[in-house]
C-alpha cells in the first residue's frame, strides 16, 4: 500500500476514534442524567452505583445490538430489554 494511502487510513481511523469517544461521552452523560432521575423517582434502586448502572446498560445495549444482527426475533430482543431493565429494580 502506498505511503500516502496508509497515512490517510491512519488519519481516518484516528478521526473515527475521536468521533466514537465523543458519542460515547455524550450517551453516557445522557444515561447518567436519566438514571439519576429514575433513581429519584424510585424506578431504579437508589442503592446501585450510578457508574455501574451506566456500564451495565451500555454492555446490555451492545449485547442486544449483537443479538439483533445475529437474527434474534423482535420478541427475543424485547425480552432482553425487559430483563435488562428488570435487573435494575
Amino acid at each position: 500500500m502506498p505511503r500516502r494511502a496508509l497515512d490517510l487510513r491512519v488519519r481516518q481511523s484516528q478521526e473515527l476514534n475521536e468521533i466514537r469517544a465523543a458519542v460515547d461521552q455524550t450517551l453516557r452523560a445522557a444515561f447518567k442524567e436519566r438514571i439519576s432521575e429514575a433513581q429519584a423517582a424510585g424506578d431504579i434502586s437508589p442503592d446501585l452505583p450510578l457508574n455501574s448502572i451506566v456500564d451495565f446498560l451500555w454492555a446490555s445495549f451492545v449485547g442486544i445490538r449483537v443479538a439483533a444482527r445475529g437474527g434474534a426475533t423482535d420478541g427475543q430482543l424485547q425480552a432482553l430489554g425487559q430483563l435488562t431493565l428488570r435487573a435494575l429494580r
